[in-house]
């Protein structure tokens, strides 16, 4: 089952109090900026806080710039001198570890991510995509702690690309639940989706790394820590953006699916700051997966409407079956490598690939038949529309390889 954030209209989430520091406020002024990092200099001093956690809090100072830029319309003076606008792309990757000793979920998940990446300085994709993993057990977390040492000091090419493509984050904890001490629900019987404790902490770890990836690409996605990436799975998800960008009936899409769970998500970092807002209002309320198709919800509804666009096939592959939560009800198998996304199980029929779009695109929403040719094909033949495409992307795929699972 998906790790952390499965359907939570199936599972509902016990754990332990956790004591948290207060959030961030969602814009801080120049002189509130000021005074918590002098409180935090001085906790350090004191040792109340390791140098990964002021590592941390200097990140998310930061970080509330970048979102003021973001409301702004400004560019993120964090993508880098030099550059006319953000890199593309942010991938989030919060992450705990399993209950049951030695498994090595994250690892494969990052193993098969960095395969997508390339590992040569000449490939344009090489500064146009990070890797995010938030450690949200600091201190408790072997299997991240050994893979961040692995990067920092290995000579293999896990490690070689991971110097370059990840940033290991441990959560300090800043953002905190409102109700620490809120009795949880009964597992199996919570009609109405209350979250536990341990649900509220994801939603609250989630806002923490949104906060933090918010100013740093203009596209942030999704993912679990216990999916591996399909073979072209980048690839394939950077056409499904162009075309949802191309198509008028998919044109201002609020979000691009290429997945399924609180996974496998495309959205435009300009909209994070009124998401975070929207899980902080209702963290009490209801999970986080749940608070997610809420938020999708309204944005449908708004006027103009912001479609939802759904790509025709799975690019994630669930791992395994040892969960972050200790009580699972029996489920239906989850879809592997390239099956439709017209028939995820677990999705609500608004997140589901449009079969009739199998003749016209590979993106739904999509017109009912083709307008007119286009010059460029994407891996499976439909049309692609040269409009949005990125230049440094142009020459790069070769959708003429096979698509084989990996072995």
């Amino acid at each position: 089952m998906p790790g952390l954030f499965e359907d939570s209209h199936r599972r509902r989430g016990h754990g332990r109090a956790v004591s948290w520091c207060p959030p961030l406020t969602a814009s801080l002024g120049v002189n509130a900026a000021l005074a918590i990092l002098l409180i935090i200099l001085a906790l350090r001093s004191r040792g109340g806080l390791g140098p990964d956690t002021i590592d941390l809090n200097k990140r998310l100072l930061l970080a509330e710039e970048g979102l003021e830029r973001l409301r702004a319309g400004k560019p993120s003076q964090a993508s880098g001198g030099g550059r006319s606008r953000p890199p593309w792309l942010t991938i989030g990757i919060p992450t705990v570890p399993r209950r049951q000793t030695g498994t090595k979920y994250l690892q494969r998940t990052l193993e098969t991510l960095l395969d997508e990446l390339p590992g040569g300085e000449e490939d344009l994709w090489r500064n146009e995509v990070s890797v995010l993993v938030m450690n949200n057990a600091p201190g408790e977390h072997a299997e991240f702690e050994e893979l961040r040492r692995r990067a920092a000091t290995g000579t293999d090419r896990f490690s070689l690309k991971a110097r370059h493509y990840v940033t290991w984050l441990n959560n300090p904890g800043l953002v905190a639940d409102p109700t620490p001490d809120a009795a949880d629900p009964d597992d199996l019987h919570n009609p109405d989706d209350r979250p536990g404790r341990q649900v509220r902490k994801q939603t609250c770890d989630l806002i923490a790394l949104l906060r933090h990836a918010a100013p740093l690409s203009r596209y942030y996605f999704f993912m679990e820590d216990d999916f591996e990436v399909c073979p072209f799975a980048l690839r394939a998800l950077h056409t499904a953006a162009v075309k949802a960008n191309a198509q008028r009936e998919s044109k201002g899409w609020v979000a691009l699916r290429v997945s399924y769970g609180m996974n496998g998500v495309l959205m435009h970092n300009a909209d994070i700051p009124d998401l975070m807002d929207y899980l902080w209002r209702h963290v009490t309320r209801k999970p986080p997966d749940l608070l997610w198709a809420e938020w999708v919800a309204l944005q449908a509804r708004a006027r103009p409407p912001r479609p939802y666009a759904v790509y025709r096939y799975n690019v994630l592959n669930h791992l395994g079956a040892i969960s972050s939560f200790a009580v699972r009800p029996d489920r239906p198998g989850w879809p592997g490598c390239w099956a439709p996304m017209s028939s995820v199980w677990s999705l609500a029929l608004s997140e589901r690939y449009n079969r009739r779009c199998r003749d016209v695109s590979d993106v739904s929403p999509c017109a009912t038949r083709p307008r007119g040719r286009a010059s460029l094909r994407d891996q499976r033949g439909l049309p692609l529309e040269p409009d949005g495409l990125e230049p440094w992307m142009s020459h790069q795929v070769n959708w003429t390889a096979p698509v084989l699972p990996r072995t």
